[in-house]
């Protein structure tokens, strides 16, 4: 699954989103580790990608207005 979302935010609403972010990575650590004690046959690899940045597209800088 890819989950891909995007927007303006303020430096408040971005640690606001970081901490959630971290708390998800710490979730899946834990299940992990919960689930390590199951047999392999019940359990699957899986990650959890968390990609989190301010962008800039070059392309976009010459259109960008004060405000």
């Amino acid at each position: 699954m890819l989950i891909c979302a995007n927007g303006y935010l303020s430096e408040n609403s971005k640690l606001s989103m970081l901490r959630q972010l971290k708390r998800v990575s710490v979730e899946c650590y834990r299940r992990a580790e919960e689930d390590g004690s199951l047999p392999r046959s019940q359990r699957q690899g899986t990650s959890l990608m968390q990609v989190f940045r301010t962008w800039d597209f070059s392309v976009f800088r010459q259109l960008k207005r004060d405000g």
